[in-house]
């Protein structure tokens, strides 16, 4: 039975005529949230679940959320908003565990931030993790799993899942040494390695409060970690473990050091990821060149090789194709030098407005987590759907994919209150030619799917052992990014006038035999260094391209408050 320790009581909705019968389960404190449970033999429909949750929810300041059970299966609607988030073909368990936390919490508000933050992870390989730029997610997903001492977390876990406060910190390895006010040092036998702070139910480690003279949780621990020259912070707040590190530039997407952290909610981990407990927060874990040490090279060389892969795809699939296809747009039937270079142009623009966008969702600069209406158009919803077209026969003839994207182009620009974002005060997504040479060229481009979709797919998706996926912008840190900017400015376009090769220093060269293997065709447009194949200098300076700060420094500044 669906949360059979919290006695739902039945529950009449007035002309409801979707669902039969519905329960309802309260959370705790004054205008509690509401968890409404009900049964269906299929998935219902997206429009169904809105209706029966507005039905139920009526504008109120109470927080609704709508479980409908089909099978093994779940879908979930809520628990707030104008148009509320709508998930499907979930596992029940998983939503059984999410609910039972947010009804767990002490207040309404408790019960949104947490529920705000797991819903839109509810899909992920790992519920329960946050791993906010200290580690390559694709690490914790799959290389952990191969680790020789894995098997071996995994058991020692299962005596630590139930724990919560000091005896969890304890059976980790710690010896807590409490300091003078709300925190402790933790020792690995004769050694300090942290600053622990054991939150009440009604804190947030990001909110300041009396108790923490007014700081927030875990900038007084910071404080109190630099004070004892100590690397690492935790925070515990009932099911929740997150570990900062306290020195600067750990992590391979690396933010302020109150911004980078890895997370585990026991409430919502399931057993076969346990073993990141243990090999994570333990003490042994943070021994030097312990587990965590090994577990961030590891992520270093995943987001280093990442970068190369994502550089290679777009130094060889992605701004080629790009060009060839604008080319054709703008019906350039013998494209000049001039044409190219400002072909050239518009294809860099549209690829670092989408980098810089996939880059800022990842970092939770734009509202993918938060906002329902901005996270199904986002990007990383978008590159989940390329996975399953690829997959299920490819693209058609549309135009919906750059629609989509030019969309989003404009809504960063612009602005949007419906989805939180405010303008961009840049000019990277300006059509204002003043501002961006080729912004206005780009206004009237239409490329149908077949087209665009695998540029796109080669862009946001990456291809590793374990199958295809959305690439984990998060793993790449500025640097990465500089050196694909640098790399393309390095660079021209230019149309193949004969069948070139690749010699073998990496140079292009005209097919001259007939083992050598074509590598752009004649008539393709391809990129090169400089100067041109032959020899012919060209000025480097033609392109008058943007060149665009790092997403965070532009929209942190602009985050609503």
């Amino acid at each position: 039975m669906f949360l059979k320790e919290f006695e739902p009581r039945p529950v009449r909705l007035k002309d409801n005529r979707i669902f039969e019968r519905l329960e309802l389960v309260l959370g705790k404190g004054n205008q509690p949230l509401e968890v409404i449970i009900t049964r269906a033999v299929q998935r219902p429909s997206q429009s169904d679940l809105r209706v029966v949750w507005k039905a139920r929810h009526g504008g109120r300041a109470t927080p609704v959320l709508l479980v409908v059970l089909y099978g093994e299966k779940a879908a979930l609607c809520g628990p707030s908003g104008d148009l509320p988030p709508v998930y499907s073909d979930l596992d029940s368990l998983r939503v059984e565990r999410i609910c039972r936390s947010a009804l767990e919490a002490p207040d309404r508000h408790a019960a949104l931030r947490f529920l705000h933050l797991a819903l839109p992870e509810v899909e992920s390989a790992i519920p329960g993790l946050r791993n906010e730029g200290l580690f390559a997610t694709h690490e914790l997903e799959h290389g952990m799993k191969i680790r020789p001492d894995w098997l071996k977390a995994m058991e020692r876990a299962r005596a630590i899942f139930p724990l919560r406060g000091r005896p969890l910190l304890e059976s980790l390895g710690f010896i807590i040494e409490p300091l003078p006010g709300p925190a402790s040092i933790l020792r690995a036998a004769k050694t300090k390695i942290a600053i622990a702070v054991l939150l009440e139910r009604n804190e947030s480690p990001d909110i300041s409060n009396l108790r923490f003279s007014q700081l927030s949780p875990i900038s007084y621990a910071m404080t109190k970690a630099e004070e004892e020259n100590l690397p690492f912070v935790f925070i515990i707040a009932d099911s929740i473990i997150r570990l900062h590190p306290v020195r600067q530039n750990v992590g391979v997407g690396r933010r302020g050091r109150t911004e980078t952290f890895v997370e585990l909610n026991l409430n919502l981990l399931e057993e076969p990821n346990s073993g990141l407990l243990p090999l994570v927060f333990s003490a042994d874990a943070l021994k030097e060149n312990g587990a965590f040490d090994q577990i961030l090279e590891s992520s270093k060389r995943f987001a280093g090789d990442l970068g190369i892969r994502l550089r290679e795809r777009i130094h060889s699939r992605v701004i080629p194709p790009l060009a060839e296809a604008l080319i054709h747009a703008r019906a350039l039937k013998k494209p000049g030098a001039e044409d190219l270079a400002e072909t050239y142009e518009m294809a860099l623009l549209v690829l670092f407005r989408i980098l810089f966008i996939a880059y800022a969702e990842d970092k939770d600069l734009l509202p993918y987590r938060g906002n329902e209406l901005y996270r199904s158009r986002s990007l990383k919803q978008k590159s989940r759907d390329l996975v399953k077209i690829l997959e299920s026969g490819g693209f058609g003839l549309e135009t919906t994919h750059l629609d989509d994207v030019v969309s989003l182009f404009l809504v960063v620009d612009k602005g949007s209150q419906e989805w939180q974002i405010p303008p961009y005060n840049g000019g990277l997504f300006s059509s204002d030619p003043s501002v961006v040479d080729c912004g206005a060229l780009l206004k009237d481009i239409r490329l149908p799917n077949n087209v665009f979709g695998p540029i796109l797919a080669e862009l946001l998706l990456d291809e590793t052992p374990e199958g295809r996926g959305p690439v984990d912008f998060r793993s790449l840190g500025v640097r990465e990014f500089g050196t694909i900017y640098e790399g393309l400015l390095e660079n021209e376009l230019s149309i193949a006038s004969t069948d070139l090769t690749v010699d073998k220093h990496g140079a292009y060269r005209p097919v001259r035999k007939k083992r050598d293997q074509i590598t752009v065709p004649s008539g393709q447009p391809y990129l090169h260094t400089f100067p041109r194949l032959s020899g012919r200098p060209h000025r480097k300076g033609t392109l008058r391209l943007y060149c665009p700060p790092p997403p965070a420094a532009r929209l942190r500044g602009n985050r609503p408050t």
